[in-house]
């Protein structure tokens, strides 16, 4: 198996966290026992280059605050924790010789030793226990505050074009990895970052106003535009156009407001004018 550098690869197992029933106080401690005991990496295979394929699995827990923002997070904390982690620092290569098994408990350690990583989790959660009115006396929720047009900037800019084919036609994605967020953001605010990121992916293959559906209709509006002769001038514009084009969809908008809706109580930032 080659060094493999893992970008969207983890998976998320979401086990019972082991914390007293009777008990309603929860700590940063608390928090960094319930990261390591609810992230694992249940591997399927490896891709060519080396990425781990994997899928999500979850076992019932007990019932409790903690618990109940990790279900929460359920459907994005793969992607969050994989945003947090690359934000934090490039996760190192994975020593080939290594079975699945050390593999994983790797990984597992090295999300629970990252105190950049246990931080942001900790404050995420710290909001989601204040809105239970849960105690958790030395966890703070500090909530940053953005408009709506600050997290859909940051949303376009995990959608690019990537290029072109040899006909002509433009080429578009999703990445982590490869993005104008480092060239354009002086402020790096990895929550809102993150949360931008899962909702683009979370929804890329929905069958109605998905993100891949709306990446598609926004690329053709391009073709409309004569853009020049000259390739690479003719992909920086085309780059500034999708951007707008995406920015002022609607269906992006009501995306990121549903989104935040349901997920509100355990995110770190609050949208003023939604």
């Amino acid at each position: 198996m080659p060094n493999a550098f893992f970008r969207l690869c983890f998976t998320i197992l979401f086990a019972g966290i082991i914390l007293p029933l009777n008990s309603q106080t929860y700590s940063r401690a608390d928090v960094i026992a319930a990261i390591g005991q609810s992230v694992g990496y249940h591997i399927i295979g490896y891709s060519d280059d080396g990425i781990v394929i994997g899928r999500i699995d979850t076992i019932p827990g007990s019932p409790n605050p903690l618990s109940d923002f990790f279900k929460l997070r359920l459907r994005s904390l793969n992607y969050i924790l994989n945003y947090f982690a690359t934000f934090s620092h490039k996760l190192p290569d994975i020593d080939p010789d290594l079975s699945d098994a050390e593999i994983k408990e790797a990984l597992r350690n090295d999300f629970v030793s990252d105190t950049v990583l246990v931080s942001l989790i900790a404050r995420e959660a710290a909001c989601f226990l204040n809105s239970k009115n849960a105690a958790a006396p030395d966890l703070i929720c500090k909530k940053d505050t953005i408009k709506m047009d600050e997290l859909l900037d940051r949303m376009v800019k995990f959608i690019s074009i990537s290029g072109t084919t040899p006909e002509g036609y433009f080429k578009t994605k999703i990445c982590i990895g490869i993005s104008d967020i480092v060239e354009t953001e002086k402020i790096r605010l990895p929550h809102v970052e993150a949360f931008a990121f899962d909702v683009v992916f979370s929804h890329y293959d929905d069958s109605i106003n998905g993100s891949r559906e709306i990446m598609i209709d926004n690329a053709k509006k391009l073709y409309r535009l004569n853009l020049g002769v000259n390739p690479e001038l003719r992909l920086n514009r085309a780059k500034g156009a999708y951007y707008a084009f995406l920015i002022s969809d609607p269906r992006l908008r009501q995306l990121a407001a549903s989104n935040y809706s349901e997920m509100k109580d355990a995110l770190a930032f609050v949208i003023k004018d939604l």
